[in-house]
């Protein structure tokens, strides 16, 4: 069996090999500090803005009010 590809994976009761996370954004928190390699979570945001993703999420945020917490 092969890695399950984030978006085929948010509905699966248990994430990651040992289903240690308990949803899709403490599965994304936990790989910036962990496999990404970032020291601190708020390292990743200039980077994410380098590459054009603030729009995006701004747009996300607009579409998707629970999400602007």
């Amino acid at each position: 069996m092969q890695s399950q590809t984030v978006f085929h994976s948010m509905e699966t009761p248990g994430l990651r090999w040992l289903a240690d996370r308990e949803s899709g954004a403490a599965q994304a928190i936990g790989s910036i500090t962990g496999s990404m390699g970032f020291d601190q979570r708020s390292n990743i945001l200039p980077v994410l803005k380098e590459h054009g993703y603030e729009g995006l999420f701004q747009e996300l945020s607009r579409m998707t009010p629970s999400l602007s917490r």
